[in-house]
């Protein structure tokens, strides 16, 4: 009888990879939706009233679930949360200087950041740079998780923290069976931003320059 029990795991446990593969998970199935979590918007939050089960960071952009099954990809709805991309920098910012989540390459840069700037405004004017803007996710412009390469939106709703009330009661609409309001929302560095020299708000501008045009044009 335990043989049995093991192998009508072992089925459905195939079952279930052949079905959900990846980035596919149940939830997306039973939920009938598609959520790019880019980092540091509130994605935690969003994923936990979807159902999501709790695991280490997914931040993938929007062709891994188009190439994974396209069929899939069109009939599900489709959404993201943004955030203005100056207080979403503050918020990477201060996760790393407080050791992100522990693992070796959070714990690098937080070494790295610390070494080389006091303030936030020392990192966004001396450190901060294409290089680290495109090669880590955490700090990756967030029309790259949502666009195609045109720059064109890929999503059926774009929500912002800003407005999350009255997005969020949108989004009631479109996906049945999630709570009548938000949880608190995880993100680091709560409030605003510390004054920025004009150098620092330059820079931020110009390596962000695509999510300001895009998702906050005025």
């Amino acid at each position: 009888m335990h043989l049995i029990t093991q192998a009508k795991r072992a089925i459905i446990t195939k079952l279930k990879e052949r079905y959900f593969s990846y980035p596919y998970q149940e939830y997306n199935e039973s939920t009938k939706s598609i959520f790019i979590h880019i980092p540091k918007s509130a994605g935690s939050s969003i994923l936990n009233i979807l159902g999501a089960p709790p695991m280490g960071r997914l931040h993938i952009d929007y062709s891994h679930y188009l190439r994974s099954d396209a069929k899939r990809y069109e009939e599900y709805f489709k959404f993201a949360i943004v955030r203005n991309p100056v207080d979403r920098l503050y918020s990477c910012y201060n996760y790393i200087i407080q050791g992100g989540n522990g693992e070796k390459e959070d714990v690098r840069m937080t070494e790295f950041l610390k070494s080389r700037s006091d303030s936030f405004d020392e990192f966004v004017g001396d450190v901060l740079n294409h290089q680290m803007v495109l090669g880590w996710a955490l700090f990756r412009p967030q029309f790259f998780f949502v666009c195609n390469a045109h720059a064109e939106c890929q999503m059926d709703m774009i929500l912002k923290i800003e407005n999350i009330d009255e997005d969020y009661a949108k989004l009631k609409e479109r996906i049945s069976g999630i709570p009548d309001k938000l949880p608190t929302l995880n993100i680091s560095g709560k409030g605003n931003p510390p004054e920025l020299s004009r150098r620092s708000l330059a820079r931020i501008h110009e390596l962000y320059e695509k999510d300001f045009e895009i998702f906050y044009p005025h």
